[in-house]
């Protein structure tokens, strides 16, 4: 009651884990210098494609419902609830259809993202290939090694600092939006998988 008189609610806490030890004022300075580099991408126009891969749980279950008051609602879930899979995407105007590219893999590994790396370079629109784009990224094992040099070949790779997705934010904000409106397809999918048992 002293919450509520006071215009105290509880709400989700967003939490940001670094490793213990962290230079959390050098990693500042890392992201301010990054930021300032795209700043000045845009500034001279050079195109920017935005790279990042999430997973899909097949079996996440929507955790609010609209729901009779005073009764427990559930969602039958089986002990196998079904596997999980990687959508890689990449969002830019120098890409031919709708401004983004994406693909569907069993999961993150390196040789995949040689796959859709290859395939980004034939998405770019031929006006702008040839030219100086960049390319933002995250820090992933399976970014690294050979498919730098893949990357190198159609643009110039740019690799945000840890923990700073932040700076990646045009990809991040697709996957919430995308998670948002599939969330409820597979809830319904799990509760008919489950209720034909």
């Amino acid at each position: 009651r002293f919450y509520k008189r006071n215009g105290i609610s509880c709400r989700s806490a967003y939490t940001h884990l670094y490793p213990h030890g962290h230079n959390l004022p050098l990693l500042q300075a890392k992201r301010i210098e990054f930021a300032d580099k795209l700043a000045q991408y845009i500034v001279d126009g050079t195109p920017i494609i935005y790279f990042d891969q999430t997973t899909f749980n097949a079996w996440q279950i929507q955790k609010k419902a609209w729901f009779v008051r005073g009764q427990r609602f559930a969602v039958p879930a089986a002990k196998h609830r079904g596997s999980s899979f990687t959508v890689y995407g990449a969002i830019s105007e120098c890409l031919k259809e709708n401004n983004s590219y994406f693909e569907i893999h069993d999961s993150t590994n390196k040789d995949d993202v040689e796959h859709f790396m290859w395939n980004l370079a034939e998405q770019i629109k031929p006006e702008v290939f040839g030219k100086e784009i960049v390319l933002v990224l995250d820090n992933h094992l399976a970014h690294k090694g050979d498919r730098i040099e893949i990357m190198k070949s159609f643009c110039t790779p740019e690799f945000i600092p840890p923990y700073s997705c932040c700076l990646n934010e045009p990809i991040e904000a697709a996957w919430a939006v995308l998670k948002q409106r599939v969330l409820p397809i597979f809830t319904k999918l799990s509760i008919r998988k489950t209720a034909s048992r």
